[in-house]
């Protein structure tokens, strides 16, 4: 995580110094904290194992992080000079089934550092996003045979068959459990 860590804060001193020029002088970026990191989860080489709705086992792994600068609040990516920078940083685990009608949607973490707070999102394929209000209150719930804390429980508004139902996340295992309408589910059984 750490090698993780200090390689996105080269990328982004680097997109710093391209956006400054001669004529705007150097950019202020927001660096996202340690503590804001662990809300993206997944870290390199993680496999999520999950049991999907007939108890077979579905293994998601991470296939990308991605991190970019953002124009900070007032600015805009027309602006000739951008002055300050906030950081969006995206983690992607997707389902590793060959059969493509087997596979469930990916799953995605996000943040976005600010000088004076931090947005975390996460999603569910092109489906669904949900915006995680840290200082909300959690539940405790059962996934599995398991006890998890501090859960975010999280309701989806779509109706058709495919649109996500329920979704139940934590800081520190991450999806928990996914339902669709149709009554596709996945399970938390591990992370490795």
């Amino acid at each position: 995580m750490k090698t993780t860590i200090t390689s996105l804060f080269s990328l982004l001193f680097a997109s710093a110094f391209l956006v400054g020029c001669e004529d705007c002088g150097s950019a202020t970026i927001t660096e996202p904290t340690v503590a804001d990191t662990e809300w993206l989860v997944y870290s390199s080489g993680d496999t999520a194992v999950f049991k999907d709705e007939n108890a077979d086992t579905v293994w998601y792994v991470r296939t990308g992080i991605y991190a970019q600068s953002t124009p900070g609040d007032g600015y805009n990516v027309s602006d000739e000079c951008i002055e300050k920078l906030n950081t969006q940083i995206a983690n992607i685990m997707e389902d590793t089934r060959e059969a493509a009608d087997q596979r469930q949607p990916y799953l995605g973490t996000l943040i976005l550092s600010k000088p004076d707070s931090l947005l975390v999102r996460i999603g569910v394929g092109t489906q669904a996003t949900w915006s995680i209000d840290t200082a909300a209150a959690t539940q405790e719930k059962e996934v599995n045979g398991k006890t998890y804390t501090g859960v975010y429980v999280l309701e989806g508004e779509g109706t058709k068959d495919t649109d996500v139902k329920n979704v139940y996340f934590n800081k520190s295992d991450g999806f928990l459990y996914v339902e669709f309408n149709n009554g596709r589910k996945l399970e938390l059984i591990e992370v490795r």
